[in-house]
């Protein structure tokens, strides 16, 4: 007890003084360099497993896709009638991330999940069947479509535009300027 009665008394005579009252050992400004670097050591450390945790758990967890893909494509790699039954358990988001996948290498298959994306309330999904089937931007390497169709270009940025998607006035313009109805 005399060590705390020893410190309380150096503390109030220091006070009284108007001195600052220090921890006892080396100020962090007379530390070595190596050592002070430390002091961002924690932070960072911090980071770095939080970074860590997050990536493994993407790995374990969300790499593998969700249980939606996973019953559409359980038989392989084909779009086959069980799989387009299992189908309905897919929110329209999953429908139209698989469409975007699957265009890539099955444009008629992406297609397929497009509409029925569409069907269930997508308006993202409508909106590209209107882009591949679009005379203004219509590209045969990119569209299911062997040709473009103003007309129904139109009704599909109409459907896309009544399920909320934004910025299409201008191009329903557009086709009905070119004679689309």
């Amino acid at each position: 007890m005399a060590n705390v009665d020893d410190l309380k008394a150096k503390f109030d005579e220091q006070e009284s003084h108007g001195q600052r009252v220090r921890p006892s050992g080396p100020s962090p400004d007379r530390l070595p360099r190596k050592v002070r670097s430390f002091r961002h050591f924690r932070p960072v450390a911090l980071v770095a497993t939080v970074l860590c945790a997050g990536m493994i758990g993407w790995f374990f967890l969300g790499s593998r896709g969700s249980a939606c893909q996973d019953a559409v494509f359980a038989a392989g790699n084909e779009l086959t009638d069980a799989a387009l039954e299992s189908l309905k358990q897919c929110t329209p988001d999953q429908m139209l991330l698989m469409a975007r996948t699957r265009q890539s290498t099955n444009r008629e298959e992406g297609l397929v999940l497009y509409e029925l994306a569409a069907k269930k309330g997508s308006g993202s999904a409508a909106r590209a069947i209107a882009e591949m089937l679009d005379p203004n931007g219509w590209v045969r390497a990119t569209s299911s479509f062997s040709a473009p169709n103003a007309t129904h270009a139109l009704q599909w940025y109409r459907r896309a535009e009544s399920l909320g998607e934004a910025g299409l006035r201008d191009r329903i313009e557009a086709l009905k300027a070119a004679g689309a109805k």
